[in-house]
């Protein structure tokens, strides 16, 4: 009957969406474990995934160890040649020190090939305006270019932590060069004679990037004097270049991580007797991960002159360590609540993605000076904390 016929042939279409929409759930359950697998990295962890960039030229300065050298390797896993930078090429020129402390451009090297990256490693000292340029006329004539450049060499971790706690004028007056002759005004010759090839990127993979590593001293007060007055001019020397690199398309990004777990300030952390202090630090693969994803990201020219903090990016890409795992962020509420070792029912049941909003961080951190009220009292001292008239 035409009833009959209805019904098997309402039966069949049915049948038919009801499997259409399983065969589409399967392709797409395939699909999302490619995906996984693809994001699967030889290093451990989970890598950026694809984005806009897949390989091209950067430059990593100072990267024998350390943040350096997990971002060398960040961006090996994206595909990029990444030249390194630094004083050690072999690891017989500068043995591992008792403290743990050693690396080399050729260890390094090891583990950008192990990341599926080809890498080209330059001994280069950074406190030589001659050196720099003679590296970056090396990179002219064999590239012609620069996609991705990462300021990062820094020469005075070991300094701080063996005068941490001596007033500034108690400190010898080289230590101002011993801080900021690498690490800031390196940064800056490094991009005068960098900005030529960044300008000439072929753009054939996304916007040419410069990082410059800072921290949260550029913010609040961190080791001593000069350790913070160099990173708050890291930061503002990436907004300036920002503006005057604007017209060219090239972006300029200040990066935060948090605190590090690399071997020099694990050697620092050690001398403090304060090792536990570095219980879910960051790694410097994670750094390196947060730098390939900005680099990967279609709207660097909307993030030029901006901070970047490490973990907000890691939580906007969904990217992990080498274990698998996400460190909390120097903003995360329930790692401040937790702040040594202070735990309880309350503070471990707050999600450790809750955050401090950044306006509010600044509340709690020691305040830049303000135009029209001084930050210590004159009469007597003591510190003034009331808001400017």
């Amino acid at each position: 009957s035409s009833s009959s016929a209805a019904a098997a042939s309402s039966s069949t279409t049915t049948t038919t969406t009801s499997l259409s929409v399983l065969q589409r759930r399967m392709r797409a359950c395939v699909g999302k474990a490619a995906e996984t697998e693809a994001a699967a990295s030889a290093i451990g962890g989970r890598r950026v995934p694809d984005g806009v960039r897949r390989g091209g030229v950067a430059v990593v300065t100072g990267a024998t160890r350390g943040i350096g050298k997990g971002i060398a390797i960040g961006l090996a896993e994206i595909g990029m040649k990444v030249y390194i930078t630094g004083r050690t090429v072999a690891e017989k020129d500068n043995p591992t020190r008792e403290d743990g402390v050693g690396g080399s451009l050729e260890a390094t090297k090891a583990m950008i090939e192990k990341a599926g990256g080809t890498c080209v490693p330059v001994r280069v000292d950074h406190s030589s305006d001659e050196e720099i340029r003679a590296f970056y006329e090396r990179v002219a004539s064999e590239e012609g270019h620069i996609d991705v450049l990462v300021n990062n060499a820094y020469s005075a971790v070991d300094s701080l932590a063996d005068t941490i706690g001596t007033p500034f004028w108690e400190k010898p007056t080289e230590m101002w060069d011993e801080v900021n002759k690498v690490g800031l005004r390196s940064h800056y010759i490094s991009t005068v004679l960098a900005a030529p090839l960044l300008i000439k990127s072929p753009r054939t993979n996304g916007t040419p990037l410069v990082v410059h590593v800072s921290s949260l001293g550029g913010l609040t007060y961190i080791f001593d004097v000069a350790y913070g007055v160099g990173k708050a001019a890291v930061d503002r020397m990436a907004g300036d270049m920002a503006e005057e690199f604007l017209p060219e398309g090239v972006s300029v990004v200040s990066l935060w991580p948090g605190l590090v777990k690399t071997e020099k300030m694990s050697s620092a952390i050690g001398k403090l007797a304060a090792a536990s202090n570095l219980e879910g630090a960051e790694s410097p693969v994670f750094v390196g991960r947060a730098v390939a994803a900005l680099a990967s990201s279609g709207n660097l020219m909307e993030r030029t002159g901006t901070i970047q903090a490490v973990e907000d990016i890691a939580t906007e890409f969904g990217f992990t360590d080498e274990e698998g795992k996400v460190p909390p962020s120097f903003r995360s509420v329930k790692a401040l609540a937790s702040a040594g070792g202070k735990t309880s029912p309350i503070t471990n049941a707050i999600p450790q993605s809750i955050k401090l909003p950044w306006w509010l961080l600044k509340l709690f951190t020691k305040p830049m000076p303000r135009f029209s009220r001084p930050i210590v009292s004159p009469e007597n001292g003591r510190r003034t904390d009331k808001n400017d008239d």
